[in-house]
């Protein structure tokens, strides 16, 4: 299941809603292990609800996971589905047009980073790791996207570790050395007694 499909589900379910929506496909040739697509539904908060009941109604949509929130999306236990063959993810917010893949690998990465999705966080940062050392994505436009969703901080881990291991072009001394910094930080708080 694609953004299109689930798009055009909506649609015919409710026309005069105003959403949008975005998923993986961009991403999917870089995961080693992961084949479910997710698709991410971002509209009003009042009609994340009815969007996640409409859908799972479908029979299109009985092989679904639904996921629903605002900063971290939660599986609507109500809507649990044996077989998982693609995961929703509801997100109440109002936005206007589709994300850039930057912004998509920010918000992959955070909801993995707090648990909000079924995937691991080494599984999205290795695939994040290919992806730019294919050069598909801007690093200062990832490292930006980070930043505005508070955890440029980690990005600077992120992308200090990708300097060592991978060969990426691109990543600028300062993000290489704060994250070298905010990593030797969070050592020293965890040998902290």
């Amino acid at each position: 299941m694609d953004a299109k499909t689930v798009g055009a589900a909506i649609r015919q379910e409710l026309p005069h809603l105003d959403f949008v929506v975005w998923d993986l496909e961009p991403l999917m040739p870089y995961f080693h292990y992961w084949r479910k697509n997710m698709v991410f539904i971002e509209c009003e908060k009042m009609v994340a609800s009815g969007i996640a009941e409409r859908l799972a109604a479908r029979p299109d949509f009985f092989k679904a996971h639904f996921f629903k929130g605002v900063r971290k999306p939660k599986r609507l236990s109500t809507l649990e589905r044996p077989d998982c063959d693609f995961n929703v993810i509801i997100l109440a917010r109002a936005r206007e047009k589709e994300p850039e893949l930057e912004e998509k690998i920010a918000e992959l990465i955070l909801f993995s980073f707090n648990g909000s999705i079924p995937m691991r966080l080494g599984d999205v940062l290795g695939a994040v790791a290919l992806c730019f050392e294919g050069k598909k994505a801007s690093i200062p436009k990832f490292h930006k996207y980070m930043t505005e969703r508070y955890l440029g901080w980690f990005a600077n881990i992120v992308l200090f570790k990708f300097s060592k291991r991978f060969k990426i072009v691109g990543i600028r001394e300062p993000h290489i050395e704060r994250g070298k910094r905010n990593l030797e930080a969070i050592k020293e708080v965890d040998e902290f007694e």
